[in-house]
């Protein structure tokens, strides 16, 4: 039964061809519809290869071209991580397609296979790929999120912020990396900022780091502790935090994303966990209901649905802005905010000591006045730090 390989021909072309007998060493079922996309060009094959998230069951040959791929469009991503209209790609030096020649595992036409041929195979795809790249609004970012979603990090830097719980004096832990190449079945592959002065350190590269480097630069204009970092050097080395220092970055995140760099943070910053003043309105029952029912009102402090008691929000208070750890996590801290909302909520209470009516409760749970002022009853404070809720009762 015939079977479709990959071959190279004689004159130096990528393509499929039909074998008489099933060379099962060459390929599966599970990658045949990869390989086949060689029938439109060797450059949509190479790319498919490139793009392809499970290379478990694949051949030594499919491997071997899925790595050279990958080597161009690492350069390629490298080069122009910031450009809309990237530059041709030079391909490797001859000493390098050299080895990459002595490389080639057993396949159709592997006596074919010369530095040159690997050269123009390079060139062929380069020209393909910036053709291609001018039909994207976007560029070179359009063409990644069309053809390889899963590589828009490549060759960008990424700051990262974990916790580090073995210090309680500097809790936090801050590693500027970036994204080098991606290895097996996709998987985008950091290195630490500091490698990237190895690797690029032969004249012939400072392009290379110049391109790696420029949104940490532009976040420096911005950013006054990512300046200090890349003045001091300490940008190209792990570095123990406190919260304080944790909490600049947190509040950078817009600035250093827009600046052109990837950010990675402890998950629970996500949903940005801090203390709120919690108003509740109707949780004692009544025995009759009405338009005229007086409702109870109550002003607490809680995290999440954890109440605080005095003590918690008398520290809370007492602390500096920013990160505080409390029952067990770290939160989000503005004592200006929080004052003021408590404030704020303290007064519509002592003017209802007899309770709310029920439209006047319907009023504030709405985020009105209960006199209708025309004013949001939030407006003294920042919504996000307090929140009116109706009671088990009213509920």
């Amino acid at each position: 039964m015939a079977h479709e390989v990959l071959t190279l021909s004689p004159a130096g072309h990528l393509h499929i061809n039909s074998l008489g007998r099933e060379d099962r060493s060459d390929q599966t079922n599970q990658n045949r519809k990869i390989t086949e996309t060689f029938t439109l060009s060797q450059a949509n094959g190479l790319l498919a290869l490139a793009a392809a998230r499970n290379t478990t069951q694949w051949s030594a040959t499919l491997i071997y071209w899925r790595e050279f791929a990958l080597q161009y469009l690492n350069t390629l991503c490298h080069l122009s991580a910031h450009s809309q209209s990237p530059e041709p790609v030079i391909p490797p030096d001859q000493a390098a397609l050299k080895q990459r020649v002595l490389a080639l595992p057993p396949m159709p036409g592997a006596e074919y296979c010369t530095p040159t041929v690997l050269g123009n195979i390079w060139l062929d795809l380069d020209q393909w790929v910036l053709k291609e790249i001018q039909g994207f609004d976007k560029g070179l970012k359009g063409f990644i999120a069309h053809y390889l979603p899963h590589w828009h990090q490549l060759g960008r830097v990424c700051f990262h912020l974990a916790e580090n719980k073995q210090e309680p004096d500097y809790p936090f832990a801050f590693l500027a990396t970036y994204a080098s190449h991606i290895g097996k079945n996709g998987r985008v592959i950091y290195q630490a900022l500091n490698q990237a002065l190895k690797i690029y350190a032969d004249e012939g590269k400072k392009k290379h780091l110049l391109h790696l480097l420029k949104p940490v630069y532009e976040a420096s204009k911005c950013c006054a502790w990512v300046k200090e970092l890349l003045d001091d050097g300490d940008i190209y080395h792990p570095l123990a935090w406190n919260a304080s220092e944790a909490y600049q970055l947190l509040k950078s995140v817009t600035e250093l994303e827009e600046s052109g760099l990837v950010v990675r943070l402890p998950n629970w910053w996500k949903k940005r966990p801090r203390p709120q003043v919690q108003v509740n309105i109707g949780n004692i029952k009544k025995n009759a209901f009405g338009a005229d029912t007086l409702l109870d009102f109550n002003v607490k402090v809680a995290l999440g649905d954890q109440v605080l008691t005095n003590d918690e929000i008398n520290a809370i208070l007492a602390e500096n802005d920013g990160l505080v750890f409390l029952r067990g996590q770290w939160v989000e801290v503005d004592k200006e905010q929080l004052q003021q909302a408590l404030d704020h909520w303290k007064n519509v209470a002592s003017e209802s000591d007899e309770g709310l009516s029920f439209i006047e409760g319907m009023r504030l749970l709405a985020g009105a006045q209960s006199d209708l002022s025309g004013a949001s009853a939030q407006d003294a404070q920042d919504t996000a730090w307090a929140f009116v809720k109706a009671g088990p009762w009213l509920q």
